[in-house]
């Protein structure tokens, strides 16, 4: 086909299937390809399309195949090939064309050669700011190859959020001869113009050699993300113009290389320049590979001048000069590196044979690291790894489906005080694993000098392990460490409500087989049949249902488990990275009450009227005194009021009441608890219903009102704290917090009282309001008053 240089064939679709052969040399492009979805597709074995042109056009009216819709597709697939010389025109040019693609798969080849192309007329082109989304992707098993002989153009230019892919045991060779003069920002492999670049290798046996003999590998001064993953290979070389001028591009850059067969990036500029010229937001993140580094102005055809063996690590900072991540810390450092980090470097590579993984230990959750075993094969036997020989990838998947990675190299080591052993690997955890974490082995990967090898799947012998938990319950919880020795049953609660009771009385275990969990978690010990005396120990025990460790095959497992589960150990037990708590004990003391003291001169006991009935055994936190709250006999009134309790009377030695000795209404508290066991108190009152007489009705809408509330104590020291100043309200059938102690304050005894000697008889009042229509009948009502220990804030 011969036609004049502006002739230009429009179509929709262009299609050559089934062993077509087309072969064209024109003087102009071969078509327009415009319409909705256009599409230009060269499919099927044996298919091929070469074409050969002469054309001149450039900017965005050159190409020899060039589409100007969204979503334009060029399809090379299924063994066809397609191969375009251009010396003079770009070779494929997407004009304004928004989600377009290039696709070659299965097997298929694609040939692109141009030359003497200026500033933006790349090769392959995606003009124009809205040329966004555009995607090159070369997938199973085909080939690429695009030549920019000469011209400061890239080979291949994308706008924004351009995406290469190279996958599937594909190949892509670009070259790119240039101008004949370095420049930092021209002659480029690949351009991201704009930002959102995605350059990413993936698949075992994929290939990628880029070569600017004047420029960049990669650039644009954008930001980009670049992946070399697991078994590719990955050749870049650039020459910057300059000493900070690199092969790589870009503005904010995330480099990956994760477990590549091979890789190596130069820089050729004499005298050395840098592979990265990047911001300081980057990140350059290389997992389980050799590493070697190549100084500036190094003859790079000689050994490297730093090698590191199978090393993790991360680079952050402009032009990745700082470290940020290692999992070497002793070789791979600041020091070892250098304190100029990548930019002291114009070449670094990698070039990495099976080793198998038969062993990983069901690890608990009483363990911050994950064990396991890697050996290699040697004839029909097997050694274990060598310290730094062989890396593995280790998958930590969360029950709530997170799933993290980590690294682990093989070593000389004990796992939990076993005997050394070589080929051990350890995932160092910050914190502890947790019950049902689940463990895998992704990969293994042996480094030896500067090759090395991935594992196969079939070389992990494994499978993945679940985190055994081992770690026995809570110990149960009392309201104190003490009980009297006249105790006959004391009631404590436990936070796993499946758990097995059992106790000991000085070390001989008595019978709790009666015992009872609730549903909040409370159960009631009986001790009626013991004798206790003063100083004797109770312990109560703890199992769960948890199983056997060793059953479900962790290694030597702690004797405090056993067929049902785990029980609390008697005295403290370290087992690997938890030390256990032991059972709780309670000591049984002779602790008698408190008498209740003069709210106005706490230093006096007295005998108040109307002492409460307080539980017995409090121990060292009680509550010594309660006053009742008596409101006397008032007049019905139809308008809102407010009536005042009685003020607390006291009592002479006979049992009748000291006339004129009045005293406020008050709440008497001792916390008599040694420092090491005081932890704050709380104290706190319910009002169990509304006021109500004996044919039920109720003084709707009513409340207690709790004034003028004052702190005493004859002992001194720091006083607890009110939670309302002004004045508490207490409403039915709601909890209130009236004040609180922190581990440094509330000590000894504690007044807290409502007025004082002028105002007794008006800091504790019953407001009833208007409707409530009372009846001429007794209301009354119940408090709960709750005396808790608890942390202080």
């Amino acid at each position: 086909m011969n036609a004049r240089d502006d002739a230009v064939f429009r179509v929709n679709n262009f299609f050559a299937r089934n062993g077509s052969k087309v072969s064209m040399d024109l003087q102009a492009k071969l078509a327009q390809i415009s319409g909705v979805l256009p599409v230009v597709q060269i499919t099927d074995e044996d298919t091929t399309v070469s074409i050969n042109t002469t054309s001149t056009s450039s900017g965005r009216y050159g190409g020899v195949i060039r589409l100007d819709s969204n979503e334009s597709l060029i399809e090379v697939n299924n063994g066809a090939s397609l191969k375009i010389e251009a010396p003079q025109t770009s070779a494929l040019l997407y004009d304004t064309a928004t989600n377009s693609r290039i696709l070659v798969d299965n097997g298929s080849k694609m040939e692109l050669y141009s030359s003497l192309l200026d500033g933006n007329d790349a090769t392959v082109r995606f003009y124009g700011a809205a040329s966004r989304g555009s995607r090159f992707d070369i997938d199973n098993n085909s080939t690429v190859i695009i030549e920019a002989e000469e011209g400061a153009a890239p080979a291949v230019r994308f706008r924004a959020d351009g995406q290469f892919f190279v996958k599937g045991n594909s190949k892509l060779q670009m070259y790119n001869g240039g101008n004949g003069s370095p420049n930092n920002s021209a002659n480029q492999g690949i351009e991201f113009a704009n930002d959102g670049g995605v350059f990413d290798l993936s698949g075992v046996g994929t290939e990628v050699n880029i070569v600017s003999d004047f420029g960049p590998a990669i650039g644009g001064n954008s930001s980009m993300e670049i992946n070399v993953r697991e078994g590719t290979s990955f050749t870049a070389i650039g020459r910057s113009s300059t000493a900070s001028g690199a092969i790589f591009n870009g503005s904010t850059s995330n480099i990956t290389i994760d477990n590549p067969l091979f890789f190596d990036f130069k820089n050729t500029r004499p005298n050395g320049g840098n592979i990265y010229n990047v911001s300081s937001s980057s990140i350059f993140d290389l997992k389980n590979s050799n590493f070697a580094a190549w100084a500036n102005g190094s003859n790079f055809d000689l050994e490297a001048e730093k090698y590191w063996n199978m090393v993790d690590f991360e680079l952050t900072g402009s032009n990745f000069n700082t470290i940020r991540k290692t999992s070497d810390p002793e070789s791979f450092n600041t020091s070892t590196f250098g304190p100029a980090g990548m930019t002291a470097y114009s070449r670094i590579s990698a070039n990495n044979a099976r080793a198998v993984v038969d062993e990983l230990r069901v690890p608990t959750n009483a363990d911050k690291s994950i064990f396991g075993h890697v050996s290699i094969p040697e004839g029909s036997d097997y050694r274990s790894a060598f310290g730094g020989e062989v890396e593995l990838e280790i998958e930590i998947e969360r029950l709530t489906g997170e799933k993290e990675t980590h690294r682990a190299i093989t070593k000389v080591d004990s796992i939990y005080g076993e005997e050394d052993r070589e080929g051990i690997f350890e995932v160092k955890l910050p914190n502890l694993l947790n019950e049902g974490d689940r463990i895998s082995v992704l990969s293994a990967f042996r480094g030896v000098g500067e090759v090395g090898v991935p594992s196969l799947p079939e070389d992990i012998k494994i499978d993945s392990v679940v985190v055994f938990p081992i770690i026995p319950p809570k110990p149960a919880e009392f309201p104190l460490n003490t009980i009297g020795k006249t105790a006959t049953h004391v009631q404590g609660y436990v936070e796993n409500k499946e758990v097995e009771i059992t106790a000991t009385h000085n070390g001989q275990i008595f019978d709790t087989s009666d015992v009872t969990i609730d549903n909040e978690g409370n159960f009631i010990l009986d001790l009626s049949d013991l004798t206790l005396k003063e100083d004797d120990e109770i312990q109560v025990f703890l199992r769960d249902a948890e199983g056997s460790a060793e059953a479900a095959g962790v290694i030597n497992p702690p004797e405090t488990n056993n067929v049902r589960g785990n029980i609390n150990p008697a005295a403290e037990l370290t087992f690997h990275d938890v030390t256990f708590e032991p059972a709780t004990t309670l000591i049984v003391e002779d602790v008698g009450p408190f008498s209740p003291v003069d709210p106005l001169v706490p230093e006096l006991e007295v005998e108040p009227e109307n002492k409460p009935e307080l539980p017995e055994n409090q121990g060292q936190l009680s509550i010594d005194f309660i006053s009742s709250f008596n409101f006397g006999s008032q007049a019905i009134s139809v308008h809102e009021q407010t009536y005042y309790a009685q003020p607390q009377r006291l009592l002479n030695e006979d049992g009748t009441v000291k006339e004129n000795e009045e005293r406020p209404n008050y709440v008497q508290i001792s916390d008599r608890r040694p420092d090491n066991e005081r932890s704050g108190w709380q104290l706190s009152v319910t009002q169990n219903g509304q006021f109500s007489n004996r044919n039920g009705h109720e003084l709707l809408g009513s409340e207690i009102q709790l004034s003028n509330q004052q702190l005493a104590t004859a002992q001194g020291g720091n006083s607890p704290e009110l939670q309302e100043e002004s004045m508490q309200r207490i409403l039915p059938n709601t909890k209130q917090i009236l004040l609180q102690a922190d581990e440094e304050s509330g000590t000894g005894t504690w007044i807290y009282r409502f007025g004082d000697a002028e105002t007794a008889d008006k800091s504790v009042g019953l407001y009833v309001p208007k409707g409530t229509n009372p009846e001429a009948k007794e209301y009354s009502t119940t408090l709960t008053w709750e005396l808790s220990s608890v942390p202080g804030n």
